[in-house]
């Protein structure tokens, strides 16, 4: 039973991870092009929060779909 559960999360988990992608490309975009961009809202109903301001390093993200979370952390 846990080997379908898993499976049955495992596309949940790539979409959180890429909702903390998007907030941490958000935050390389403040950094370098604009810092008043605004957060987007993502279509498919997944949703990002900033650990750290937005256009600062290293950036720490977590993104969340369906009741399954993924943190980014990324340094330049």
């Amino acid at each position: 039973a846990s080997k379908l559960r898993i499976d049955a999360n495992y596309a949940d988990s790539i979409t959180a991870f890429y909702a903390a992608e998007s907030g941490v490309e958000l935050s390389i975009y403040n950094q370098f092009k604009d810092p008043d961009a605004v957060q987007p809202i993502l279509t498919n109903g997944a949703t990002f929060t900033f650990i750290t301001p937005p256009g600062t390093f290293p950036a720490k993200v977590i993104g969340k779909f369906r009741g399954v979370s993924r943190s980014e952390e990324v340094s330049l």
